[in-house]
């Protein structure tokens, strides 16, 4: 009885992990193909904010 429980809540959290993966994926996904949109080098503008990030500084254009 609980074993029948606990498969269900497990399958019910694999699911909604992998629903939350693939949004993040598709957020990185739309966010690289709009710098490429806007002429911006995506690695470059990512590498910039991932680091500004790292430092504790607000996110700003830093590529060209």
């Amino acid at each position: 009885m609980y074993e029948a429980a606990l498969d269900d809540a497990r399958r019910a959290v694999a699911s909604a992990l992998i629903d939350e993966a693939c949004g993040v994926g598709g957020r990185i996904a739309s966010l690289i193909e709009t710098a490429k949109l806007n002429g911006v080098n995506p690695h470059d503008w990512l590498r910039a904010t991932l680091e500004a990030i790292a430092a504790g500084q607000a996110a700003r254009s830093t590529v060209s």
